[in-house]
């Protein structure tokens, strides 16, 4: 019923309509995945959303050069992605937890086993750490830096794990088969220690370790420079 106008006094009578209103409707065509990759490269980044609109795209964002993007440890997130394209899914975005499940404490690598010296990149295979002997210490010989996976920080809570997400790692400084020892202040106290540094990541701000570079200003042996962009995980 149209709208009376009020321009004088006295007593009027208006219909109105209470139907209920319809709910406007929302798309729900953009998906989420969240998970393990083969690889990380391109824009893409560790822990961080990327949007995919083909699966040609997110071969170039999670699957090494070449690949189908499935890995060889049979992640489930690249099967989610690829079926959400093959049933006619637009949009998606994808964050990657890295590019290796998280090995059982029974696997890891201990420091008695002694690994070759892995070449120090990337997942993507570029450069990630530059190490060099500080002049003072260039006189005293060559230095290795052993590169091992390494665990997250513990918690502060002893009933509760730290959720590994396979980025962390440990630095190892040695001549030949030795461990060099260094001075550092523990507790309070200078203390001479093997030069292992444990926890470290890639990332300026790790949720369960330490920065690299932050680490490794402390060290009396070796200067440090981080190559690759924030927050890439060194390649296994």
């Amino acid at each position: 019923m149209a709208r009376l106008d009020y321009f004088a006094p006295g007593v009027y009578v208006e219909e109105i309509e209470r139907g209920s209103r319809p709910i406007q409707g929302v798309s729900l065509s953009v998906a989420g995945f969240v998970g393990f990759t083969e690889d990380i490269r391109g824009d893409a980044q560790l822990f961080e959303p990327q949007l995919i609109t083909d699966w040609s795209q997110y071969l170039e964002c999670f699957a090494k050069p070449g690949s189908d993007g499935f890995t060889d440890f049979g992640a489930y997130l690249p099967f989610a992605v690829r079926g959400w394209f093959e049933n006619g899914g637009g949009r998606c975005w994808v964050v990657s937890l890295g590019t290796q499940l998280p090995l059982p404490s029974s696997q890891k690598t201990t420091t008695e086993e002694r690994p070759a010296l892995t070449e120090v990149k990337t997942v993507s295979q570029k450069p990630s750490l530059s190490f060099s002997i500080k002049p003072e210490e260039q006189e005293n010989g060559r230095i290795n830096v052993l590169v091992q996976p390494d665990d997250p920080l513990p918690t502060d809570d002893p009933d509760e794990e730290a959720f590994d997400t396979g980025e962390y790692f440990k630095l190892t400084l040695m001549q030949g088969e030795n461990i060099l020892k260094e001075v550092r202040t523990v507790e309070g106290q200078e203390q001479e220690v093997d030069a292992v540094y444990r926890h470290l990541s890639m990332s300026a701000e790790p949720e369960a370790g330490v920065f690299v570079e932050t680490a490794l200003q402390e060290s009396q042996y070796i200067n440090i420079e981080v190559l690759s962009s924030e927050g890439m995980p060194l390649s296994r």
